[in-house]
Parts: C-alpha cells; sequence; structure tokens
C-alpha cells in the first residue's frame, strides 16, 4: 500500500519489501511441506474455503463457490494433491495478478465421475503463449501435475482482462 501511495520510497521499504518477499516464499515453501490440519480432518471443500478467506485482503477478495456437499470427502492423497495446486494457483494470483477480485468455484459433473475447478481472477492477464512467462508461475509444472492424476487443465487469459483456469479430474468411485 504504501509503494502504491508515496512516489518517493526510501531504501529501508524497499529491502524491507524484498525480505517480506523472500519470507513469503520461505513459508509458502514450508506450508507445502506441512499437511493442513483443516484438509486432514475436514476435507478439501472445507480447508478451500479456508484458504480464500484468509488470502482475502483489503485489495483483493478471494470469492468460494461450491456446489458440492461440504461433509463430502475424497480419497486422502487426491485432497491433498488439489489443495496444494490449488493453493500454488492462489499464491500466483496474489503474487502477479493485481487483481481486486478472485473466484474459485467447485462442482461435479451430473455424473459425479469429474470434479471440476474453476478460478478466475479480473487481474493484469498474459500472454499465454510466451513461455517464459508461463514457466515463471510454474504452469507447466502444475499441468504435469494435473496429468498425473489424469485431468485436464486449461488457461485462458487476456491482457488487461484477466485469467480463467479450468481443472477437470476425474472422480475414483
Amino acid at each position: 500500500m504504501f509503494l502504491s501511495q508515496n512516489s518517493t520510497v526510501p531504501d529501508e521499504i524497499i529491502k524491507t519489501k524484498f525480505i517480506l518477499d523472500e519470507t513469503h516464499d520461505k513459508v509458502r515453501d514450508l506450508s507445502h511441506d506441512l499437511l493442513p490440519t483443516l484438509l486432514v480432518r475436514f476435507g478439501l471443500l472445507y480447508a478451500l474455503d479456508d484458504l480464500c478467506e484468509k488470502y482475502s485482503n483489503s485489495t483483493l477478495h478471494f470469492e468460494y463457490q461450491n456446489t458440492i456437499s461440504s461433509k463430502k470427502r475424497y480419497a486422502e492423497k487426491f485432497e491433498t494433491r488439489l489443495y496444494f495446486i490449488i493453493s500454488e494457483l492462489l499464491n500466483n494470483i496474489i503474487k502477479h495478478s493485481k487483481a481486486t477480485r478472485a473466484e474459485v468455484s467447485l462442482s461435479e459433473t451430473e455424473n459425479h465421475k469429474h470434479l471440476i475447478i474453476k478460478i478466475t481472477d479480473n487481474g493484469k492477464g498474459f500472454d499465454i503463449n510466451d513461455f517464459n512467462f508461463v514457466e515463471g508461475f510454474g504452469l507447466n509444472q502444475i499441468k504435469a501435475r494435473i496429468n498425473n492424476l489424469n485431468g485436464q487443465f486449461d488457461v485462458k487469459s487476456k491482457i488487461n482482462e484477466g485469467t480463467s483456469i479450468k481443472i477437470t479430474v476425474p472422480l475414483d468411485d
């Protein structure tokens, strides 16, 4: 907030911002090594709702929508993988998009064979054909992780119009 409201920025603020960014990355990496308690106790749907609430702040609001019963549970390994994939995508929004609003929605297909996750934001968007840009967001690694779940990963983005991601993964009976 300070950086956006002041034309001159003291070196201390620049250094502090660098330290905070570095600390954020380290904490994120550490958290990826830990299994969130909410995820284990209450499941993916509840944990994602909580994640959206935690990530929302005065400049960016994460809306969570879910048409699946919040009591529904999937296999623990499946929930864990999806939780970390979605968490990484939300971190990308926070870090890179300059969005003011983002939405995470979950639904199942009518036949309950697939889980559909949509993540959208109203941020600055990017050129999906720019390999270096996509690599910087780790989207290729996320796509590989979705492929390991036999799922589909579709990204649409337009400069100054935001980004839309759709993940479709099969549900085992």
